[in-house]
């Protein structure tokens, strides 16, 4: 427990933190599925819901609906949810995608795949547990990051950032 405790203050010392820490910088930036540019640079301003998902993950795709819904109740304030599918293929995204925009009578948040060419996030290449949700400030800081499931919580931390 010594070592584990001394090899996090030098950590802490040296400065570094594990991308997507609460606190840290989130950057991202790649082209949607329906092929329009998306920077997280352009988005300050604004509160993001980032959730990372898989189209083989139960909890994921239980939790997608709701989370198209709850951020249509955000409609009018800065505020955006992203949806960033970590698929082996991209048309699992994509059939996912399609068959959400028959169904559910929403606009459709920007959709990414993780494995496309130019993505780029400062998340590291194994996600860990899925989904991975991540609220992001309006100053591109990670206010908020929860693996599994997304908690109630998530709503308030966000009504709470927004203005």
């Amino acid at each position: 427990m010594k070592h584990l405790a001394a090899a996090l203050l030098l950590l802490l010392a040296s400065g570094l933190s594990t991308a997507a820490d609460v606190g840290s910088a989130f950057t991202l930036r790649a082209v949607t599925l329906d092929g329009q540019a998306w920077d997280s640079e352009r988005q300050r301003g604004k509160v993001l819901l980032v959730f990372y998902w898989r189209s083989d993950c139960a909890v994921c795709i239980s939790k997608l609906p709701e989370l198209r819904s709850n951020a249509e109740g955000w409609r009018g304030k800065p505020f955006e949810l992203l949806l960033v599918n970590a698929d082996d293929k991209a048309d699992e995204a994509v059939r996912y995608e399609n068959l959400m925009a028959q169904f559910q009578r929403v606009p459709r948040p920007p959709a990414l795949w993780r494995g496309a060419p130019g993505f780029r996030d400062n998340l590291p290449a194994a996600l860990g547990k899925l989904p991975l949700t991540l609220v992001v400030d309006r100053q591109g800081r990670v206010a908020a990051r929860y693996e599994g499931r997304v908690p109630p919580e998530a709503w308030n931390t966000i009504a709470d950032l927004l203005p």
